[in-house]
């Protein structure tokens, strides 16, 4: 599947994290990385060209949490992969 370039904030306002079930929110998820020092990554106009995030179609980050963080962290876009419910197992 294509990767498109899209906003950090839209993936937030549209897509809850997957770490845990809810109430699991992103401010709960950045909190957790943030205390693990995970949110440290090293980011800017490169790393538009790793791996995308992935998106499940019913609303789910199945991967890239840290990288959409450290991507609004930044101010830069992120490439992410849309995909169906049946390949987010």
């Amino acid at each position: 599947m294509e990767a498109r370039l899209v906003s950090p904030e839209w993936i937030l306002q549209n897509y809850r994290p997957g770490s845990f079930d809810p109430p699991w929110s992103w401010v709960d998820e950045e909190m957790d990385l943030e205390k693990r020092g995970e949110l440290t990554i090293p980011f800017g106009n490169r790393y538009q060209d790793t791996a995308p995030v992935v998106l499940c179609n019913y609303g789910r980050v199945w991967d890239g949490h840290h990288r959409i963080l450290a991507a609004r962290r930044a101010g830069v876009e992120i490439q992410a992969e849309f995909i169906e419910a049946q390949e987010c197992i």
